[in-house]
């Protein structure tokens, strides 16, 4: 079967049977994070439990991994202290969009999506509504199989190279009195000696897997989520902008008496102005729906947004710093998770960049409507809807911080000025 076939929807009675919801599910329920209860589902009776400890898990992490900074600098060099600030604050990240799962909104935005945003919801509207709702699903279902074979392959690649470093260095030939200290994905302050004392070096391996996994779940099962919020919403702006240019004209025209001229007029009838004016508050109504839930939407995961565009700032800068050293390991270990990250900054700027860039297709399909075929109470309605449809459809992280594609260019021409300055500072710490 082909990953864009839609054969899995054309039997189901519910959105959570679609097959791409039912992977998106399932990583939301290993984060705790899926409304079982709003989406009319067994939830279950440890689930708070569950939620404070895996916060629990990645809130201890970073104490820890602060210390041993502190404890570190002075005696690491900027490059090996690198890698530290880069672990830790991949986990400040994490934290802060744990931190969504213990508000009851978040769990309503992720039931609104299932019961209403949905575009199984709209697909019997029209046949242009099916058509849009099966370009969205192949859509969704792509890119819902990429994002979970980037999570799975990440993790992997990013601790198995870590055993192929320690092997080639020798830390593994004879581990009970190897004197070649092991590599970690993540080093913290801890009482215990993990750096040559094989023992503690196992532990701590198994412990940053499982901090790996569910660190690599958070980054790429939100932004999954939030994609898909993206997609059909867009779907939903499409099908309203299709509703505007293919707005009925009146049924008949007529050429006024007393005018000496050819031309016929256009206009609508009584009854043709009642079936005008109910059509017009159909896509006012569905034009608010949209942008309630953009803005529903923007509240709950602008201060994630925010955090996460600081974090690629920072992170690409020092990423950039460690590859610079030009050596086989740090490419190598360094690389793919430069590769993912900048992959993951372009995706969901451009994801997002969808949105703003329907306002002007919109705006242009209300200049489309016949306006001019009105009587006067239709044309003020129409006017009501052009003020509202100038209104930029471009998110705002915190309402500050524009999401897409220009913020995105800001942070790599950043990059590329504070990766100078920090290229100096390494440079004179050796």
């Amino acid at each position: 079967m082909s990953i864009i076939s839609d054969d899995d929807f054309q039997a189901v009675t519910k959105v959570t049977n679609i097959k791409y919801i039912r992977i998106v599910k399932y990583n939301l329920k290993i984060l705790n994070a899926w409304p079982s209860t709003l989406v009319g589902e067994m939830d279950s009776k440890y689930i708070r439990i569950r939620k404070t400890a895996l916060m629990f898990v990645e809130a201890f992490c970073l104490l820890p991994q602060a210390l041993y900074i502190r404890n570190s600098t002075g005696v690491l060099g900027f490059h090996e202290l690198g890698h530290s600030y880069i672990t830790m604050f991949m986990n400040i990240v994490a934290v802060s969009r744990l931190v969504l799962t213990f508000s009851v909104k978040y769990y309503e935005i992720v039931a609104n999506f299932v019961n209403k945003i949905h575009l199984f919801h709209f697909k019997h509207q029209s046949e242009y509504a099916m058509e849009t709702h099966l370009l969205v699903h192949k859509l969704s279902r792509f890119f819902t199989l990429y994002i979970n074979l980037l999570l799975y392959s990440g993790v992997c690649v990013f601790n198995l190279t870590l055993v192929y470093t320690n092997y080639v260095s020798g830390a593994l030939t004879n581990l009970r009195e190897t004197e070649v200290p092991f590599q970690h994905a993540l080093y913290m302050a801890v009482p215990f000696d993990y750096t040559t004392e094989y023992k503690g070096a196992i532990f701590i391996f198994w412990f940053n897997v499982i901090i790996s996994y569910i660190c690599s779940s958070i980054f790429c099962t939100f932004d999954l989520f939030l994609s898909l919020l993206v997609f059909h919403l867009w779907g939903h702006l499409r099908i309203l902008i299709h509703n505007l240019e293919n707005f009925p004209r009146p049924k008949q025209s007529y050429k006024p008496e007393g005018y000496a001229n050819e031309v016929n007029y256009e206009w609508y009838t009584k009854e043709e102005n009642k079936e005008v004016a109910d059509r017009l508050k159909d896509i006012i109504n569905h034009h608010i729906f949209i942008t309630d839930y953009i803005k529903q939407m923007m509240n709950i995961f602008g201060p994630s947004l925010f955090v996460i565009y600081a974090f690629h700032q920072v992170s690409e800068c020092l990423l950039l710093l460690q590859l610079a050293q030009l050596e086989a390991k740090a490419f190598f270990m360094y690389g793919p998770l430069t590769l993912t990250l900048v992959q993951q900054l372009i995706q969901l700027s451009f994801i997002f960049d969808m949105l703003q860039s329907m306002t002007s297709s919109l705006v242009r399909a209300v200049y489309s409507l016949p306006w001019e075929c009105m009587d006067n109470p239709n044309r003020r309605i129409v006017n009501l809807l052009l003020s509202q449809c100038y209104r930029p459809l471009t998110p705002k992280a915190l309402g500050v911080l524009d999401v897409g594609c220009k913020t995105m260019v800001a942070i790599f021409k950043n990059t590329l000025s504070y990766f100078i300055m920090l290229q100096t500072v390494a440079g004179m710490d050796k």
